[in-house]
């Protein structure tokens, strides 16, 4: 059972990479941070969306 899904992820492994490059799965992953950021009552959570925003897509 184990072996199997070794191979499955083996399989599947770089082409979850090659999608995860893609700017607009960039973008998706930004924006569910951002709306999951926004369910808190700090600022701090914020502030690193921002962060990792600007270094995935620069000063914008």
């Amino acid at each position: 059972m184990a072996y199997t899904y070794l191979i499955m992820i083996t399989l599947i492994r770089p082409v979850l990479f090659s999608f995860i490059q893609s700017p607009k799965v960039k973008r998706l992953i930004v924006d569910l941070l951002r709306k999951l950021a926004s369910t808190t009552d700090n600022t701090v959570d914020d502030q690193a969306v921002d962060f990792i925003e600007r270094g995935l897509f620069g000063a914008e």
